[in-house]
């Protein structure tokens, strides 16, 4: 599908608007990315006329977020790597109580509960380039029986109140269906790492996985059988089976290990340049209470030069190495490149709507935006080298705002390029 025709319908066309929105995200300001400031600072268009395009005209968002899948996936296979689906969760901070799904919750973003909108999102990797290709909005209890709320934010009937870990998983079903001759595996934090039941999901449908978790989650380091323990001649007679071997902690387990136990590892992890970390990998067993039955999956501990550990859970249909679930470990840090660039150069935060479809059209538009930067990236590569996502802001403003020529523009980019690459040589992080 085309971008032109999901803004076209019989009757109507909001391409021109659409257009002119993207590029009011990548000119205005950081925090005025909306349709008020945008109509001020854009010639050709007016901020009402972007505001009814957000808000109601014709146009169906998710068959935006269809277009960029394709089109992102495209462009991801142009250099021959296994892709990554990365599922996590973006926070905004908002003021009221009217914007849909709004309420004191988790963020992110500032890292404690406040007021805001939380949106499950799903982005690719592959190589150093990432793109968000679907976002979501997550409901807070309240607004799942709240009939008025969601009458005035505009959410449909049909949408029910869904913990984050079922979204996530809806959506990397969705994904893996369309996808997964591409992917190696999905990508995800300790939200969804610690959620058991999601990775049984996940195991039953066969879909590679390497999730974070917390390092108080408890495993098995042999194999647990389910039996009723010997009476040991005091007390009751157990009637019901236990697991027959003890759990132990991952944390508690890592402390137990030497540091020939670990081994040094070197991976790729974006414009950082290259990470190297030492890694230790087992088989583990983790309970999966409400079925009773144990899941069989790989432990991954990695130990950075800074002195942070990081604990992941792994599963794969083909052979599991450790240098495979470290490289799947590391793209984890091209989803937070996805919100930082998003909410720094394509206004990913700063909409100015209430509404559940106004929220989802602008969630969409900016990854339109951010797709547009990595197909950018992945050009420009190939011909000067690496190359910014805000280097790439300054050449689109530059055509946006004739200030300067376009020429002038690319001359001061090159001239950048070779300071760059070196400032990705001083950030190499190593451990010693």
């Amino acid at each position: 599908m085309e971008f032109s025709e999901v803004f076209r319908s019989q009757t109507h066309s909001s391409l021109d608007q659409a257009s002119g929105y993207v590029q009011g995200l990548f000119k205005s300001p950081k925090g005025r990315a909306n349709c008020y400031f945008m109509g001020n600072s854009l010639n050709e268009f007016d901020g009402q006329n972007l505001h009814h395009m957000l808000t109601t005209s014709p146009w169906e968002y998710s068959k935006l977020f269809r277009a960029i899948l394709k089109r992102s996936i495209k462009w991801l296979r142009t250099h021959g790597e296994r892709i990554y689906i990365l599922i996590d969760e973006v926070g905004y901070r908002k003021k009221g109580k009217h914007s849909a799904c709004v309420g004191h919750q988790y963020l992110g973003c500032i890292g404690k509960n406040d007021n805001g909108q939380v949106a499950v999102t799903a982005a690719l990797s592959g190589g150093d380039f990432y793109c968000p290709v679907e976002m979501e909005l997550f409901m807070p209890k309240d607004w799942g029986d709240d009939a008025e709320l969601r009458e005035k934010a505009g959410i449909p009937a049909t949408k029910k109140q869904e913990s984050k870990t079922v979204i996530a998983l809806r959506m990397i079903k969705k994904l893996y269906k369309k996808i997964s001759k591409d992917v190696e595996c999905v990508v995800f934090d300790a939200l969804y790492g610690n959620t058991v039941g999601l990775l049984r999901q996940l195991m039953i449908l066969e879909i590679p996985f390497v999730g974070d978790i917390k390092e108080n989650l408890t495993v098995y380091m042999r194999e647990p059988s389910w039996k009723i323990p010997p009476y040991s001649g005091r007390g009751r007679k157990f009637t019901k089976e236990r697991p027959d071997k003890e759990p132990i902690m991952v944390r508690d387990y890592m402390h137990g290990l030497t540091i020939e136990d670990f081994k040094l590892l070197t991976v790729r992890n974006g414009t950082k340049g290259i990470l190297q970390a030492r890694y230790h990998m087992r088989k583990v067993w983790v309970l999966h209470d409400p079925s009773k039955t144990f899941l069989t999956l790989h432990l991954l501990i990695r130990k950075d030069a800074d002195g942070k550990t990081k604990y992941s859970l792994g599963f794969f249909n083909q052979k599991v190495t450790m240098k495979r679930m470290a490289k799947a470990q590391a793209q984890r840090v091209f989803v937070e490149r996805v919100f930082e660039e998003g909410k720094n150069i394509a206004g990913m935060g700063d909409y100015q709507t209430r509404s559940w479809t106004g929220f989802h059209r602008h969630a969409a538009l900016s990854s339109l935006a951010l797709l547009f930067l990595m197909e950018q990236k992945i050009t420009l590569k190939k011909t000067i080298g690496r190359i910014t996502a805000y280097q790439i802001q300054e050449l689109v403003n530059a055509t946006v705002n004739t200030l300067c020529s376009i020429e002038q523009v690319i001359e001061k980019l090159l001239d950048q390029i070779p300071r760059y690459q070196k400032l990705i040589q001083n950030q190499l992080k190593t451990v010693t």
